[in-house]
């Protein structure tokens, strides 16, 4: 499956629509101003794309071309194209023009749901590359549907595993099933096309009637070109007549193009495989949705340009079937509580809670956010260059992370340290690192300040702050909160309290259904313990209330408070092997006293001397190297002998030279 780019834009999809668009169903010339606009709450299918082809071919299939997307966040990453299908409003986004991969997939994902709070359901459409074998005869131009079988949720992603010597590659990733009104949907179309076929070739040669300049490159091709290689022969096996053939299986996904026939046919007959593609697997955990594949190569070195606009017309024509199979959401079939739009729960429950404004939308965030919210992160220095890394692969962390692992820990990872080890410098890397490499993730956080203003060391601040970030990056949240009317209309004279703001931000995880979220809490100990130990609670509570893996809580600390949670799992800084190199790497990139052997010394009783406390080492290599600069360089062991080892002692013994 080669990711090729291709010259287009957006009126040559639209266009590539033809007479499909009643928008252009008057004979002249259409423009912008005379598109039909509709709100950004009314779409509620996404439809997501790799490549331009792919674009090209889903804005192909719209009914009803829709004008661009209003009040769109300055900060997404994606281009929409809206219109409708049926009786559905639909999303459509591109990844950004040569990007590909699990990361990129996630990020348009994640802007989609921000920028458009109702969307019911996703769609992954496009080309992929075929995994033909005895068992599955898939050609080029075939549609391959994600679908569960053999105990797999129908996409695996294949980069994420282990290999045990004399036992078969294991993966060690497993992903969240379609949703189930696409599972329900799929299960209709297919009872329908056995029965009476299918019409996905008439549906594309309609589109391609209409739209002369689309002809050439999303035509089917020669048969003559569909060749199929044997794993270590370059001769053609076979050449098969024209047939279109829908398949429903596993399709593997990863970070990198599948090119290899053996290492295909391998994974293929372990696994049962039908189709090899690059993006799927960033989506599922986070926003569960089908993928769809039209056939344009087989996976190996002999990749297949000519079928690439064929098969993404092929996989958009399925999705448009799939789509209108699908009951409006406005219609009574299908409205179970996993079908039914935000804006439609928060209607279910109008005499329990409060239909907000715009207005009002903006004062009840404003009333949650307070001065000096961020404050104490953002004072925090960043890691020195090439430390901490060690943390992102210790198996703590990475169990943390695992949607798999979640009932071992119920997202609880604890970080603890002695004073002055680095620990809020640990956490705003990994902070930093979560947010760089979000892969549709939603990251919150909220770093305790004991010197600062109230709401800054208070769980009533972390409360509030964090149910802000929450409620500013997935809007539609606030439409499932039960909140009290009083609420909203008190604005920013509202006084907040633990009560409600526990009842809030749990009513807003349990809700997280289609997002997924790491949140950071740094320096508990610079807290009241009694608030800590009630907070503590609050989140084990929510913890075993959830079992997708959808919120997951990193604290750090000192050693105390001595609290204990049933499930989770621990980090102690100074134990760590990372740590300590992260020291030595300090010490010898930072102290400036020469590479003689008297220097070599001095720099192993540092580090032995610092007891993993990496405050302790930053202040002493300043000392030292401030005695150096002045000359007394056969003083140094001296000096750093004085030096007390603990660190309040060390504070205390430098306020008093400068006093």
């Amino acid at each position: 499956m080669k990711r090729g780019f291709t010259s287009g834009n957006h009126l040559e999809a639209a266009e590539g629509a033809g007479k499909r668009l009643k928008t252009r169903s008057t004979g002249r010339n259409w423009s912008e101003e005379d598109l039909p606009r509709k709100r950004n709450d009314e779409y509620t299918v996404g439809w997501i794309c790799a490549i331009v082809t792919e674009y090209v071919a889903a804005q192909a299939v719209l009914d009803e071309l829709h004008g661009r997307p209003e009040g769109v966040s300055p900060a997404s990453q994606s281009d929409f194209t809206l219109g409708r299908i049926g009786e559905h409003n639909v999303v459509i986004a591109s990844l950004p023009f040569g990007e590909y991969g699990t990361a990129s997939a996630a990020t348009v994902a994640n802007d989609m749901s921000h920028n458009f709070p109702n969307i019911r359901f996703r769609l992954m459409v496009g080309i992929g590359g075929g995994a033909p074998n005895n068992k599955h005869d898939i050609r080029l131009g075939d549609v391959v549907v994600s679908a569960p079988c053999n105990g797999h949720s129908g996409v695996m992603q294949y980069d994420f595993g282990k290999t045990v010597q004399g036992q078969p590659f294991q993966p060690t990733r497993y992903l969240d099933q379609p949703p189930m009104v696409l599972r329900t949907a799929m299960s209709g179309l297919a009872a329908q096309y056995e029965h009476r076929g299918h019409r996905i070739e008439d549906a594309v040669a309609e589109i391609l009637q209409d739209s002369p300049r689309l002809q050439e490159k999303y035509s089917r091709p020669y048969e003559s070109s569909d060749r199929l290689y044997s794993s270590t022969c370059v001769h053609p096996l076979t050449v098969v007549p024209i047939r279109l053939v829908i398949h429903y299986g596993l399709v593997a996904s990863s970070n990198q193009l599948m090119k290899d026939a053996i290492v295909r046919d391998h994974l293929s007959s372990q696994y049962d495989i039908l189709c090899f593609e690059m993006e799927a697997g960033g989506l599922m955990n986070q926003f569960p949705c089908l993928v769809i594949r039209g056939i344009c190569d087989y996976s190996d070195s002999h990749k297949n340009k000519a079928w690439q606009g064929y098969a993404a017309m092929t996989a958009a024509a399925y999705a448009e079937a799939l789509i209108k199979r699908v009951s409006p959401p406005n219609s009574s079939a299908g409205q179970g509580t996993h079908n039914t739009s935000l804006s439609t729960q928060l209607q279910a429950t109008q005499d329990r809670s409060y239909t907000f404004s715009s207005e009002e939308r903006c004062q009840l965030l404003k009333s949650l956010r307070f001065d000096q919210i961020d404050a104490r992160q953002m004072t925090i220095k960043k890691a020195h260059v090439k430390t901490c890394q060690w943390l992102l692969q210790r198996p703590e962390y990475l169990d943390w992370l695992d949607p798999a692992k979640f009932q071992e820990h119920h997202g609880f990872l604890w970080i603890k340290g002695k004073p002055g080890t680095g620990k809020s410098t640990l956490m705003k890397f990994a902070l930093r690192n979560a947010q760089r490499k979000r892969g549709g993730k939603i990251i919150i956080h909220f770093f305790f300040n004991a010197r600062g203003e109230d709401l800054e060391k208070s769980t009533v601040g972390m409360y509030r702050s964090l149910l802000s970030q929450l409620l500013e990056r997935i809007p539609s949240l606030l439409d499932t909160l039960e909140v009290p009317g009083s609420i909203a209309r008190s604005g920013e004279d509202h006084h907040w309290n633990t009560e409600i703001l526990t009842d809030l931000l749990e009513q807003a995880i349990q809700n997280l259904e289609g997002f997924n979220v790491l949140c950071f809490i740094d320096a508990l100990d610079e807290c009241e313990e009694d608030h800590v130990r009630d907070m503590i609670r609050f989140f084990e509570t929510v913890g075993e209330s959830i079992t997708a893996g959808t919120f997951r809580v990193c604290f750090s600390s000192r050693h105390y408070p001595h609290i204990t949670i049933s499930k989770g799992l621990g980090l102690v800084l100074e134990s760590q092997e990372g740590h300590t190199q992260d020291i030595t790497s300090y010490i010898d990139s930072e102290l400036m006293i020469g590479r003689e052997a008297l220097a070599t010394h001095l720099r192993t009783e540092l580090r032995e001397k610092a007891g993993g406390i990496f405050m302790w080492v930053v202040l002493v290599v300043g000392i030292l190297n401030k005695e150096y600069d002045s000359g007394r360089v056969k003083d140094l062991r001296k000096r750093l002998q004085e030096i007390p080892e603990d660190l309040h002692e060390l504070f205390r013994n430098i306020l008093t030279r400068d006093s």
